[in-house]
């Protein structure tokens, strides 16, 4: 299970200190790992969702604040993350009606019990844990069409994919998938972070790599792809500098 992010604003610490005291006990009951960052203000909280907006996974929100209030907190949040859990800490329950308006997840009346701040907090994290399992496996696994069928295949297995007409191969670990669709096409379902172009008939797992040469990289097992010339000087010092990176880690260890 991922980290969760948890942010908790109040201005008033005792109010701040009692969640995140039951944030520790829920964390130690449930085994999750949990990082809590406190805030007194809604201004400062809203400037640190808007300087990165996946941030926190979830949000203990005081809705009695001065100067900002936490409902005008979470509009301004709303306008940059739909994805951050929002849950209001209030004395008032006709704050509830307001919750809505910013698409909250529930509210819990102070002063916070235990046993109400855990029934909220296990719905939200089920709702973070799923969104996480959710786009990695997004990430990890691609549909292709395969003749009249699709195909799932897992892309950490995939070396490299070649174009053949309109038509392209998906080189994996443990087989060949011949796919009707076009290279361009593929490449729009594939992480740009991990497989790139290095021919306009190419496009090679980076990670797979084990050389570059002037017209080829090689994947390990005698697997040779060409590399273009447009795409050599690119391609090399991306390479260089992972094996740079590996060469400090070694070192520090």
């Amino acid at each position: 299970m991922k980290k969760v992010e948890i942010a908790v604003c109040d201005d008033e610490y005792i109010h701040v200190e009692r969640i995140v005291k039951y944030i520790g006990v829920y964390s130690e009951e449930c085994e999750i790992d949990i990082n809590v960052t406190e805030y007194n203000s809604g201004k400062l909280l809203l400037e640190a969702v808007e300087g990165d907006t996946s941030k926190y996974d979830i949000i203990f929100l005081d809705v009695e604040m001065p100067d900002f209030d936490g409902v005008d907190t979470a509009r301004g949040i709303r306008k940059v993350s739909e994805d951050v859990i929002i849950c209001f800490v209030t004395s008032f329950d006709k704050y509830a009606i307001a919750a809505y308006g910013v698409e909250a997840l529930a509210y819990v009346v102070k002063p916070v019990t235990y046993p109400e701040l855990k029934r909220v907090l296990g719905r939200a994290v089920v709702m973070v844990q799923y969104a996480f399992d959710h786009k990695e496996a997004e990430e990890r696994y691609i549909e292709v069409q395969v003749a009249k069928n699709t195909r799932i295949v897992d892309v950490r297995n995939i070396q490299y994919i070649e174009k053949r007409r309109n038509q392209c191969v998906l080189h994996c670990s443990d087989a060949e998938i011949t796919c009707y669709e076009t290279l361009k096409k593929m490449y729009g379902k594939l992480d740009k972070n991990i497989f790139i172009y290095i021919h306009q008939g190419y496009i090679v797992n980076f990670d797979a790599i084990k050389e570059v040469k002037e017209n080829a990289v090689f994947l390990g097992d005698g697997v040779e792809v060409p590399l273009s010339r447009s795409h050599y000087k690119s391609v090399k010092e991306r390479h260089m500098s992972k094996i740079r990176k590996l060469l400090e880690e070694r070192k520090m260890n």
